[in-house]
Formats: C-alpha cells, sequence, structure tokens
C-alpha cells in the first residue's frame, strides 16, 4: 500500500511540474474514452440490439427500380396509389429528401430538408426516425458526390 502511495505522489509531482504535457495526457485520455463510449453506444444501438421499431417484422420498404440504378425513390404519385390500393398494410407512409436553398442578407446556402407523410410517424420511434434521417443525410452527401466524381474518394486520397 505505502508503494502505491508513493507512486501516485511521484506521478501527481511530476505531472506538476509539466503543465503542458499533463494537459495533454488529460486531454487524449478524455477524447479516447470519449470516442469509445460514443462508438460502443452506435454498435450496440445499430448492431446488437432488436431493431427500435414496435414490430419490426411487419415493417416494410416499397421502392422503385429502374434500370442502371439499384434503388429509386418513389414519385408522389406513385405513392398515392400505393396508399389506395394497398389494403394489406395496416397503414402506409413516406420520406424523402429535397435540397432548398435557404438565403438571408449576408449569405445563401444549400442545405437538406427531409420529408414525411402524417401516417409514417406512428409507425416509429423517435430512435428510429433519427436513425433515418442520418442514414437518409449519409445518403444525400455522399451518392452525388461518388456520382459527380465517378471516382472512389479512398483512390484519390491514397494517390496524392
Amino acid at each position: 500500500m505505502s508503494n502505491m502511495l508513493q507512486d501516485l505522489e511521484h506521478s501527481f509531482r511530476t505531472l506538476r511540474r509539466s503543465p503542458v504535457f499533463s494537459a495533454a495526457v488529460v486531454l487524449t485520455l478524455g477524447i479516447g474514452i470519449g470516442a469509445n463510449t460514443t462508438i460502443f453506444n452506435v454498435v450496440n444501438g445499430v448492431l446488437l440490439r432488436d431493431l427500435p421499431f414496435h414490430e419490426p417484422d411487419r415493417l416494410v420498404m416499397i421502392y422503385t427500380h429502374f434500370r442502371g440504378n439499384s434503388m429509386s425513390a418513389s414519385s408522389e404519385a406513385n405513392f398515392l396509389d400505393y396508399r389506395s390500393q394497398i389494403h394489406t398494410l395496416e397503414a402506409v407512409g413516406a420520406y424523402g429528401y429535397e435540397r432548398w436553398h435557404l438565403e438571408n442578407e449576408q449569405e445563401a446556402r444549400r442545405i437538406l430538408v427531409t420529408r414525411t407523410t402524417a401516417e409514417l410517424i406512428p409507425l416509429l420511434t423517435f430512435v428510429s426516425v433519427a436513425v433515418i434521417l442520418f442514414v437518409v443525410a449519409a445518403l444525400a452527401s455522399y451518392l452525388p458526390a461518388r456520382s459527380a466524381s465517378r471516382v472512389d474518394p479512398m483512390t484519390v486520397l491514397r494517390s496524392e
């Protein structure tokens, strides 16, 4: 026990003598612990736990498939047709995203706006809506850049 106290005393004296190093150590530990906790929570919530839906085996996704595209959004007219003609489903909801221009006197910027129908909200919990919005935002930023460049971003980063 006395050895441990001596070691702690020596450690605190060393840290007091070099405050910049001490701050770097504390900052590094804080960032490491925070990043580890964040990654664990994401993996635990997305991969390890059950889906955050009331009855996940009854949830389906309907999309349009065109040649050359793996998955495309359905039009509003198709959604209205689905909603009026599909009677085997309890509810039919839709979500989508658009890019809008937001301007004020100083600047103009493009923002991503996600829209949902009223039928979608009772089907999903708050967590699942947040996950869907995150996935849509990630795809909305990655896919246009990928299709515009037609070059794998990792290849470009490795070559420079």
